[in-house]
């Protein structure tokens, strides 16, 4: 028992150690362009969890990985004759957790991958050293977690007439507790996705900066809007619902010559989903980048609850504390040239 106990630590803290790296190595060398709206990457470990089923997680990861088809961001904000510039780019952003269990399984990760079209509009001010910008996002793709097995039962498969039945007595009592049926082993979750924000950005050169932003993701059946591949069921949307609304808020700031900080408060709420869900998400944070060389790569602290985003786990209401390394894909640096 000892030596299993060991071996899965051992092998837990090596997938950490390749996590982080790989983490910054991406962020560093493939990443060189900015992005004013999207998740940031990061590892982050968990120290309190209060879930009713599953085990403890020991860290979880979201390595984000964006490739510009066209980029001209990072070059024209810094010119003051030049009012705007846009993007556009695949994103890929995998989602991955371990569980505290003896073989310290990554059980049911979830990937999603789209297409992304960011625009940026600087406008006027008043103070030269000031900029204020305002950035539209839009991504449309696909959001799944590979699995097969039916979402509430781990013995049947997904569409079966037993899982199909099963739905309809989950579809028809909304105060039956979805947590406690959950199949978290393969159960089965996909969809594809619309997303939108609208973010308005306020910077003082290399001072602070004050963001906020509005969002709102639609799933739907067609891929890319027009592909009728990869949507969800009718069984699958009654649970979770097609809408979903964000309110984000950022305050990040100097702490002395080279740090700087972030102060980032996140709402995430769903709209027409099953009533045993939590409808809303909270998500607060402050971050440090202390390193002058690689001004987005630093460490952030958070407390997060309300509903899961771990794909078919939203139906969990969690509470969280977690301390991870992250990589901004845009923040106040910018402004220092």
């Amino acid at each position: 028992m000892y030596f299993s106990l060991l071996i899965t630590n051992n092998l837990a803290v090596k997938f950490r150690l390749v996590l982080v790296i790989l983490l910054y190595v991406t962020n560093n060398f493939s990443q060189v362009e900015y992005y004013p709206v999207g998740e940031d990457a990061s590892v982050n470990f968990n120290f309190t969890n209060k879930f009713a089923i599953d085990k403890a997680i020991l860290f979880e990861a979201k390595p984000v990985v964006r490739y510009s088809i066209y980029n001209n961001i990072r070059e024209r904000l810094l010119v003051d004759s030049i009012k705007k510039a846009s993007t556009v780019y695949a994103i890929f952003s995998p989602h991955l957790r371990m569980y505290n269990e003896n073989s310290a399984p990554v059980r049911m990760p979830s990937y999603k991958i789209a297409l992304g079209f960011q625009h940026v509009w600087k406008l006027r001010s008043h103070a030269k050293e000031n900029h204020n910008m305002i950035t539209f996002s839009f991504e449309n793709g696909h959001y799944s977690n590979g699995q097969s097995g039916c979402a509430f039962s781990s013995d049947f498969t997904d569409n079966s007439v037993p899982c199909n039945n099963i739905y309809q007595t989950v579809i028809n009592n909304q105060n039956i507790n979805l947590t406690e049926l959950l199949n978290r082993e393969n159960g089965h979750f996909q969809t594809n996705f619309s997303r939108l924000f609208l973010n308005h950005r306020f910077n003082t050169k290399s001072k602070n900066s004050i963001s906020y932003s509005f969002g709102y993701s639609l799933y739907h059946k067609n891929m890319f809007l027009f592909l009728n591949l990869g949507g969800y069921s009718n069984n699958d949307i009654q649970i979770y619902g097609k809408h979903r609304f964000y309110l984000d808020a950022e305050y990040s700031f100097k702490i002395f010559k080279s740090a700087y900080g972030v102060l980032e408060q996140k709402f995430a709420f769903i709209n027409v989903a099953h009533q045993s869900i939590t409808n809303y998400r909270s998500n607060t944070s402050f971050s440090v980048y202390p390193f002058k060389i690689t001004r987005n790569f630093g460490f952030k602290l958070a407390y997060i609850k309300g509903f899961d985003d771990y794909n078919l786990r939203f139906v969990d209401n969690v509470d969280q504390l977690t301390l991870g390394v992250v990589f901004s894909p845009f923040g106040i640096f910018s402004f220092d040239n």
